[in-house]
């Protein structure tokens, strides 16, 4: 039976990881794009013979004309200063494509490699730096005692998760500098990758949040990676719910979670708040938030919105400065 299982999420490609990989995801922040263009797009050029061939399908920017044009005509820069980075589905099983449209001259150039195919594979990507992030489960396969242990839990007559079926996803990233995109390093993921609203996190995570927030719908959930706030090698997470069963006049039901060395997550808060946003890291070592709150907590009452700073210190958000907002 295992079998069938691991058919059923195996791939034709075969992916060989190259020698050099690194522990530590590396950070949009090292890799900063100078200026955002705000001006008009310049329209995608995707005429017949222009472009480069894709890396993996050797096709040109004609063949996708309609969905670049689409995006340059109606997108917006979201990458690496003045580049439109837009996907589509690339097949079943959840394959994720795309390309990057220079919003300047209209150049199209192909992402380096499709996303594929485990819940969590995508592209991650910011509007002011050169860094891409491509999670891809393509060609991995469980190692002989992944096989071995899900053979046993299956023969003692466990419900196994589809997911644990799956190997861990590689994550790849690249530095675009200007006419192609540069691999700098890869890692294998530490735990198996899930995703909600777009954002790649460790299946531990996404189960932590689906359990606290057991009414939520998964499109009302948000949630914010706040990279590693805590240096210890993981991601941190804002997480919020915006629906009526999770919001009042206090604001939305909000956490704030932590990574553990030993690869589970701490809720370091749990309330309701309007906004919750990680301001820096102090000289202390100590992540710095500031947030917006329900009146009460500021001693006072009526429609009034409370200011907060607040510490994460011994794994708990403490309030250190408050006020009301003018």
């Amino acid at each position: 039976m295992l079998y069938k299982y691991l058919c059923a999420i195996s791939t034709v490609f075969i992916l060989v990881l190259p020698v050099a990989a690194q522990s530590a995801s590396p950070k949009f922040k090292d890799y900063p794009a100078q200026e955002v263009y705000e001006g008009k797009n310049a329209k995608a050029k995707t005429g017949k013979g222009l472009g480069q061939p894709h890396p993996e399908g050797g096709y040109l920017p004609s063949m996708f004309r309609t969905r670049l044009n689409a995006a340059s005509e109606s997108g917006q820069v979201n990458f690496a200063g003045h580049y439109i980075l837009t996907t589509w589905g690339c097949g079943s099983g959840g394959c994720i494509d795309g390309a990057i449209i220079d919003a300047k001259s209209g150049d199209v150039f192909w992402l380096p490699k499709s996303a594929c195919c485990a819940d969590g594979d995508d592209y991650f990507y910011e509007k002011e730096s050169w860094l891409l992030k491509v999670v891809a489960n393509q060609g991995q396969k469980l190692s002989a005692s992944e096989e071995e242990a899900l053979n046993k839990r299956e023969q003692a007559g466990e419900e196994i998760p589809f997911e644990d079926f799956a190997a861990r996803s590689v994550e790849y990233s690249y530095v675009f500098d200007g006419t192609k995109f540069n691999k700098i390093s890869s890692r294998v993921m530490t735990e198996k990758v899930a995703s909600i609203d777009g954002v790649s996190m460790p299946y531990s995570l996404k189960n932590l949040i689906f359990k606290h927030f057991e009414e939520a719908e998964p499109d009302r959930i948000t949630i914010t990676n706040l990279g590693d706030i805590e240096s210890d090698g993981k991601d941190d997470f804002i997480v919020s719910v915006n629906s009526s069963f999770y919001c009042g006049t206090a604001g939305c039901a909000t956490l704030l979670v932590v990574s553990r060395t030993d690869q589970q997550f701490l809720i370091a808060y749990d309330g309701n708040l309007h906004e919750l946003n990680h301001e820096s890291t102090r000289s202390t070592g100590a992540a710095r938030f500031n947030a917006l709150g329900h009146a009460s907590m500021c001693g006072a009452s009526g429609p009034v919105v409370c200011e907060l700073l607040l510490d994460l210190k011994n794994d708990q958000l403490v309030v250190s400065e408050t006020k009301l907002q003018e």
